[in-house]
């Protein structure tokens, strides 16, 4: 059964398909970063690219990390939670990962404040929501008073100055 949230709008994703392909032409991995506010749907939108891949890339060669947190596949079954326990201060935030990444050519990495990452990335996908229906998500999600806190306190995280990049691109949650 296949969940109407996950339908995302298929020319964003040839895009991105078409995007990531050219750049592993020159390189050997692609590093993705979605960006967004609490409650847009970047979280939604890794596990959507680890399930079923990008384009024809297969999900086996795309890894996420999704607020310091990899899900892996154990075994070919099981799924295995590594977690980043580095303090903020550290370099580069995706060092504890590394030995679970060398095999896949592309890294998704999904932060609401990405300020580490931004400048080593190749292509920056922001992901965004109309106010309204993010609100009613962050309430249905943490109960009235936290969706609400939450809300407030994200509604400046996202406005992080973005460095230049030639593979920007911008996805609407309502595209899906």
């Amino acid at each position: 059964m296949s969940n109407p949230l996950f339908k995302y709008n298929k020319d964003a994703l040839q895009q991105l398909n078409e995007l990531t392909l050219s750049i592993l032409k020159k390189k050997s991995r692609v590093t993705i970063c979605v960006i967004g506010k609490t409650g847009s749907g970047k979280s939604g939108f890794g596990r959507y690219l680890r399930k079923k891949g990008i384009g024809n890339i297969a999900p086996r060669k795309v890894s996420v990390i999704d607020d310091g947190v990899m899900s892996i596949r154990f075994l070919g079954i099981f799924n295995k939670r590594i977690k980043n326990n580095i303090s903020t201060s550290t370099p580069d935030e995706l060092s504890p990962f590394l030995p679970y990444i060398k095999a896949c050519p592309i890294l998704v990495y999904v932060s609401s404040n990405p300020v580490k990452r931004l400048s080593k990335t190749d292509i920056i996908v922001k992901i965004t929501i109309d106010d309204e229906e993010r609100l009613s998500r962050l309430i249905k999600r943490n109960g009235d008073a936290n969706g609400k806190k939450r809300y407030d306190a994200s509604n400046n995280v996202c406005d992080i100055k973005l460095p230049h990049s030639e593979h920007f691109m911008q996805i609407k949650t309502d595209d899906y």
